[in-house]
């Protein structure tokens, strides 16, 4: 269900709240015409953290939804928060709003929650994948996986955000490996506004799939064209797991950034906004 009238925001986005269970509304912008680009943020954050992405997508005639998981920013907050119910409420939205032909794009653990969706809901209407520095396959190490941070490591955020979510939810705090020097003090006052908005449980619920999820024996099931966006010198996911997703997903291609590690999106904004756009006009 849709709640309207829908409100307009200071940047010019039409935001609306989509109901995806009993008592829980996700809040969506949806602006523009044309073929729908649906983008799902990261860990914890809300949709306003595209809203440059927004403009550049409406004014080359494509219409853009983004969806802010439950317990993050403006979304109702839930009881549960695990990686099977946010592929649910993603596949309620779209199904709502009757979307065919869809780009479906995941930032981070956007990225982790869109891959899932997709391999394990195989849906009809959504023709394109797109992971934008995703945790995919798999976040943590392991005996027969060598990549990304230890157990330990996540385990040690999981009780940090129980006891000090301030400091957790601060892009230049311990979880973002974020400086100053690299991200302009502006852009990160503006995105601390966004992720304060997150609940406890959320954030710690986000840590948890982050450090037990592994996509590998599902990844294969995916066989749309998909498109993986990282950073080469991404210290928060690691390069190395972007090339695992590339080596198995079968119809895939990779696109490196040089520079900007995690947050390119930002930081290369127009090479990340031409890429994006070479690849949903094909």
């Amino acid at each position: 269900m849709i709640d309207q009238p829908s409100a307009v925001n200071s940047f010019g986005s039409s935001e609306k709240y989509i109901e995806v269970g009993p008592g829980i509304k996700l809040h969506i912008t949806d602006k523009g015409v044309g073929r729908p680009i649906i983008l799902i943020p990261g860990l914890p954050m809300g949709n306003e953290m595209f809203k440059y992405t927004y403009e550049i997508l409406v004014g080359h005639g494509y219409r853009v939804i983004g969806i802010t998981l439950r317990g993050f920013g403006k979304s109702d907050a839930s009881e549960e928060y695990d990686i099977d119910l946010h592929a649910q409420d993603i596949h309620s939205v779209l199904k709502t709003l009757k979307l065919e032909d869809v780009v479906l794009a995941g930032y981070s653990f956007g990225g982790v929650i869109a891959a899932y969706y997709i391999a394990q809901y195989n849906p009809s209407n959504v023709k394109n994948l797109i992971l934008i520095s995703a945790n995919v396959p798999k976040y943590t190490r392991s005996d027969n996986y060598p990549y990304g941070p230890a157990v330990d490591d996540v385990n040690q955020l999981i009780a940090f955000s129980e006891t000090n979510l301030a400091a957790m939810l601060d892009v230049y705090g311990p979880v973002f490996h974020l400086e100053e020097s690299f991200m302009p003090p502006s852009i990160g006052t503006w995105l601390n506004g966004i992720i304060l908005k997150t609940t406890q449980k959320a954030m710690t619920q986000g840590l948890v799939t982050l450090r037990d999820v592994d996509l590998r024996p599902i990844i294969g099931h995916i066989e749309i064209p998909t498109t993986i966006f990282h950073g080469k010198d991404d210290a928060l996911v690691p390069f190395e797991i972007a090339e695992q997703a590339h080596a198995m997903i079968k119809n895939a291609q990779i696109e490196v950034f040089d520079k900007g590690g995690h947050w390119f999106i930002f930081t290369e904004q127009e090479k990340f906004h031409n890429a994006l756009l070479r690849t949903i006009d094909k």
